[in-house]
C-alpha cells in the first residue's frame, strides 16, 4: 500500500499538472475557423439588414388611398366579446381555498377607430 503522505503528494502533483495543461491550452489556442466564419456571416447579415432598412425608407404610400370611396365604405365587422367567468383567482392554491369567482369584462372595439 502507498502511504497517505505519498498519496497526497501524488494528488497535488496531478492537480498542478492538470492546471498547467489547462492554462497553457487557453493561452496557446488558435482561433477556430468556424467561429471566425460565424462572425463574418453575422457582419454580412447586419449589412443586409441596413440595406433593407434603407430600401424601406424610400417607400412612400399614396395618401389618396385613405380618402378613396372604396376605403371609406369599409365597415368594421369585429365580433362582440361577451363577459366570461375568468376562473380561479389563484390556480395554484389548494382547492376549496378560493375567494370566489371573478368576472372580467373584455371590451371589444366598436365602430370606427381613429379620426377622419
Amino acid at each position: 500500500m502507498i502511504s497517505a503522505q505519498l498519496q497526497k503528494l501524488m494528488i497535488i502533483g496531478l492537480t498542478l499538472v492538470f492546471l498547467v495543461y489547462m492554462i497553457l491550452g487557453l493561452y496557446n489556442s488558435v482561433p477556430d475557423p468556424d467561429v471566425l466564419a460565424e462572425v463574418s456571416s453575422s457582419e454580412s447579415a447586419s449589412q443586409d439588414i441596413l440595406t433593407l432598412v434603407a430600401n424601406l425608407n424610400q417607400i412612400s404610400i399614396d395618401q389618396s388611398l385613405f380618402s378613396s370611396p372604396l376605403f371609406v365604405s369599409l365597415q368594421d365587422t369585429s365580433a362582440v366579446i361577451s363577459p366570461e367567468v375568468q376562473g380561479r383567482p389563484n390556480p395554484f392554491s389548494p382547492i376549496g381555498v378560493d375567494i370566489g369567482n371573478q368576472v372580467t369584462t373584455i371590451n371589444a372595439p366598436t365602430g370606427k377607430t381613429g379620426s377622419n
